[in-house]
């Protein structure tokens, strides 16, 4: 857990004792300096695990204060949460051939020729606007 790596790193120290744990959930794609750190008033004092359940990015922070006052900030890398995933449209230059869904049972077609098959894919969450990938 979060709390027990915090208070591993400061338990060999005893002139550091640990006073207070925060943290701060950021949904910026930017990382926040230590003067931006600072300036945060809404820390929430850490009591147990936090669950984030909704579709963003996201860098989650801590902040240790020490008995002497001392502030130490640790933070995640971007976390990325995408429940939703890619939009996805499998199409062939055949009439009416073209996918957009996934089903439980596949349409089968036969083709004895070679023939254009285009992907592509979109994602606004992760930035890709657009993939195609095309195979004669």
């Amino acid at each position: 857990m979060l709390q027990d790596r915090i208070l591993n790193k400061f338990e060999n120290n005893e002139l550091n004792t640990i006073k207070e744990i925060y943290y701060y959930v950021s949904d910026s794609k930017d990382v926040l300096t230590k003067n931006e750190l600072n300036e945060i008033s809404d820390w929430v004092e850490y009591e147990n695990i936090v669950e984030i359940n909704t579709d963003g990015i996201y860098t989650v922070y801590a902040k240790i204060v020490t008995i002497d006052d001392n502030v130490t900030y640790l933070n995640t890398d971007l976390i990325m949460l995408d429940t939703i995933g890619a939009d996805v449209t499998i199409s062939t230059e055949l009439e009416d051939v073209s996918w957009n869904t996934f089903k439980e049972e596949v349409d089968n077609y036969y083709i004895n020729d070679e023939i254009s098959l285009t992907i592509k894919a979109s994602d606004s969450l992760s930035g890709i606007k657009e993939s195609n990938i095309k195979h004669l």
